[in-house]
């Protein structure tokens, strides 16, 4: 499976969240599930209790065993936790992955 999370680049009070949070956490995650891939930054909007938040954010992309999604889920949550988010990102793609069928 992959999931992916996005890291805000400042924190809810503004405080800048450094270069060097984001490479280490690609690190941890790299280490924790065999890879990770910093796919770049983008813009957000999202809306919590009527309040509008525009976010620039680092997309980080992990693949790894559909058995550690429990595992990923925490990590996020963890994430999150540091950085004191409201809320985070976190989609899951392919928990199937790919399959070969064998045709008898």
């Amino acid at each position: 499976m992959q999931f992916r999370t996005l890291i805000p680049t400042t924190l809810n009070d503004g405080t800048p969240v450094s270069t060097e949070y984001v490479k280490n956490l690609a690190t941890k995650l790299a280490l924790q599930f065999g890879g990770c891939t910093t796919e770049g930054t983008m813009q957000g909007v999202w809306i919590d209790n009527g309040q509008i938040y525009h976010d620039e954010v680092v997309c980080l992309s992990v693949v790894c065993e559909k058995d550690q999604l429990e595992e990923a889920h925490q990590a996020v949550m963890q994430v999150g936790r540091e950085l004191r988010q409201l809320a985070m990102f976190f989609e899951v793609r392919y928990y199937d992955g790919v399959q070969i069928l064998k045709i008898e």
